[in-house]
């Protein structure tokens, strides 16, 4: 048996995202009190480390992953007012900056339907969002109808033609509901 190479840096909640040729695992913190990070780290499918270029921005305990086309983006702000820009990886594992986020916020959740990456909610201090971006393989955002409640730390999960938005803070929340392929809402 052997073993994988380390992360180049000991983090903890780093984001960890899939696609065609890489599995990467980006941002987090290097201790419990220390500042956000931008390290990214990538295995192929040899188990090969390689450590593709660093995010711009630095990612903590609430950035998010989604996945479009071959595609992975990453979202995390350190604060509310940090950047709103998502980030992507290519399956060559080319860095870029694939979109911004229509609302600055920490905590909101992403995920994915077959058609578009979604990231739902968050928080902007003093308030809780009901806002979604929605961002199609191209870069294109459009904004469906927003959650029917406002909250953050929901979880997004796909399964069909659906993105999933469940549960949530604002307080405990138990509300689910769905986005399409087309992003037509259904609160179940």
């Amino acid at each position: 048996r052997s073993s994988a190479t380390p992360l180049s840096v000991a983090r903890s909640n780093p984001q960890g995202g899939t696609n065609e040729n890489y599995v990467i695992f980006a941002g987090g913190r290097v201790s419990d009190y220390a500042a956000h990070s931008k390290y990214v780290d990538a295995y192929n499918r040899e188990l090969v480390h390689i450590e593709p270029e660093q995010l711009s921005n630095q990612t903590g305990v609430s950035s998010n992953r989604a996945t479009i086309g071959n595609q992975i983006l990453i979202f995390g702000p350190a604060t509310a007012t940090s950047s709103m820009a998502i980030e992507s990886y290519s399956p060559e594992l080319v860095h870029g900056i694939f979109g911004e986020l229509s609302v600055p916020r920490t905590n909101a959740s992403s995920g994915n339907n077959d058609t578009y990456a979604i990231f739902a909610g968050g928080y902007s201090s003093p308030s809780y969002l009901n806002v979604v971006d929605a961002f199609s393989s191209d870069g294109t955002r459009v904004n469906p109808t927003p959650l029917s409640t406002p909250r953050a730390q929901t979880s997004v999960g796909h399964v069909g033609q659906y993105a999933i938005v469940g549960g949530g803070t604002s307080p405990a929340s138990s509300v689910v509901e769905a986005y399409d392929d087309s992003l037509v809402q259904y609160i179940l």
